[in-house]
């Protein structure tokens, strides 16, 4: 059951291999849904309400992206009991510490929730609640990061999903705010998720002075990782016009600096005639360069 493939230990990172300078950080929305949802479009036509979204084919995708990469750290938003369960069973997932709660609807209106895994302990977890109509929450831990100097460095991890409807601009802003005075006090973050922005008037900002890896490694062009251009599935009739939004971010604050960004997911897989992708979203590769 969940609560024998789930664990959290907390340990002390006097073991730990050295690590190089360079973390590998992943977010992914990996779609909750194993059916196909009314009033949305796949590939342009009505999808068939009801009919698989061959979740067992998609975990499989994302196991298999995350064997090829070897994030050090991943985080993962849309997540359910049944998702985690497909997703740990594989033997190159058994490397990783987990976080093992938020799996569970934690809000009628909320029915996946948030984990972290990450190649060395999460210690300190904690489950935020933020300002929300849906239940959202923030998830975060705190990772030591082994230095050349022999001292860890001590950072938060942490994962979001943020109030989905387009008409949710002020909540997303409040969310993101709360989360910001969450990780105030702390001086290295990693923060990662779906902000569900869209078309806000105002940018998003949590108050941290934090560093959108995207922004810093790739500019202001590209990184959609949500559409109609993007990935061609479960997506709302009102979108059909088009609207191709850079929802899923990774953020930085600190001496830490952003190397390398750039998008995965966005090939599918042939399940009979009927093309597979991994999730409804593209997830985000970033590569963060910290100090001694």
């Amino acid at each position: 059951n969940l609560s024998e493939a789930l664990s959290l230990p907390v340990s002390s990172l006097g073991e730990a291999e050295a690590l190089p300078r360079r973390l590998k950080v992943l977010t992914l929305n990996v779609w909750e849904d194993q059916f196909e949802n009314e009033g949305t479009l796949r590939e342009g036509l009505p999808a068939a309400a009801g009919t698989p979204t061959h979740a067992r084919l998609r975990m499989e995708m994302i196991v298999e992206l995350i064997a090829r990469e070897e994030p050090d750290l991943i985080a993962l938003q849309e997540v359910t009991e049944p998702l985690a369960l497909l997703l740990l069973s594989h033997p190159c997932m058994r490397k990783y510490f987990c976080t093992s709660f938020d799996h569970l609807p934690t809000h009628p209106n909320c029915p996946s929730g948030l984990m972290l895994l990450s190649l060395w302990p999460l210690e300190e977890p904690f489950l935020h609640a933020l300002p929300s109509n849906a239940g959202r929450n923030f998830v975060c831990a705190q990772v030591r990061w082994p230095t050349r100097a022999g001292e860890p460095r001590c950072f938060m991890f942490g994962t979001f999903h943020l109030e989905s409807s387009p008409r949710d601009s002020d909540i997303r802003a409040q969310q993101a705010a709360r989360i910001g005075e969450l990780c105030a006090s702390t001086d290295l973050c990693v923060l990662c998720g779906n902000t569900n922005v869209k078309q806000d008037p105002q940018p998003l900002s949590f108050g941290l002075f934090e560093v959108d890896a995207w922004s810093a490694a790739c500019g202001g062009d590209g990184g959609a990782t949500r559409g109609v251009g993007v990935v061609p599935v479960n997506i709302p009739k009102s979108w059909s016009g088009g609207g191709d939004y850079r929802m899923d971010r990774i953020l930085v604050t600190g001496t830490a600096r952003v190397r390398e960004a750039r998008l995965v997911g966005d090939v599918p897989q042939m399940q009979g005639s009927k093309r597979v992708w991994m999730s409804d979203h593209l997830g985000v590769l970033a590569w963060i360069e910290g100090d001694e």
